[in-house]
């Protein structure tokens, strides 16, 4: 199993203001029916730890207008408030309830490889080890970037990613 960045079901230290934002009972359906705006969704990628991505051009202004597209002119937002489990608590954060079990952690039996972001803002390197340590025959590697590696650097994790799923 290859895992990319922070994983809902792990611990978290934090989870982006956001988000946390949208957990509010009522707000976060007004922000999902209010269209978002360029420096809206900068500030987002932002928080996300995908500011150096966004500043150096990695995440291009065609890739942030997709991601300001797919919020502002589709239901995303709202499916995603409707059809998930509540994640994001409004003042707690992560929702604890949705933690996967240290003993269901131990039962994968699946080689698994974490690449994880050295910024990623919802848990730094102890975190991303302290997951692995749980689950056998897993390996952390730590990258430079935030929580969505495959945008800091598509071409190294595409490199990992082959090199792991190849064995």
């Amino acid at each position: 199993m290859l895992q990319l960045g922070w994983t809902v079901g792990a611990q978290s230290q934090k989870v982006p203001a956001v988000m946390r934002a949208t957990a509010v009972p009522g707000v976060g359906r007004a922000l999902a029916n209010v269209p978002p705006t360029e420096r809206a969704v900068r500030a987002m990628l932002n928080q996300i730890g995908l500011d150096d991505a966004v500043a150096t051009g990695t995440m291009t202004p065609e890739m942030v207008e997709v991601f300001h597209s797919l919020l502002r002119d589709t239901r995303t937002l709202r499916n995603e408030l409707d059809a998930s489990p509540r994640v994001v608590l409004p003042i707690k954060g992560m929702n604890t309830e949705l933690l996967l079990p240290a003993d269901l952690l131990a039962e994968i039996a699946a080689p698994t490889y974490f690449l994880w972001g050295t910024r990623d803002p919802f848990g730094d390197e102890s975190m991303a080890r302290q997951l692995a340590a749980m689950i056998p025959n897993a390996q952390v590697e730590m990258m430079p970037g935030g929580h969505a590696v495959w945008v800091d650097d598509p071409a190294y994790v595409a490199k990992v990613a082959e090199s792991f799923l190849r064995g």
